[in-house]
């Protein structure tokens, strides 16, 4: 079974991970980019993203960043 996040839950754990743990936020989304490149490439295919204007967005940058590195 897969577990499924609330988004109050995702800010909530992001909280706790910045400010008790002390890892950055920028940490904290290049590492969720990172795995869903990874995610995305073992799959193949082709990828469209769409990136708003918040935090999301900003994670959608990190994985077309990260996309454009492997080609």
């Amino acid at each position: 079974m897969q577990r499924v996040v609330t988004a109050q839950g995702a800010r909530d754990t992001d909280a706790r991970l910045i400010n008790d743990c002390k890892i950055p936020g920028l940490v904290l989304m290049e590492n969720a980019a990172r795995s869903v490149t990874e995610r995305i490439l073992s799959r193949g295919g082709r990828v469209f993203i769409v990136c708003g204007g918040g935090n999301n967005g900003g994670d959608g940058f990190c994985i077309h960043r990260q996309l454009r590195m492997y080609g």
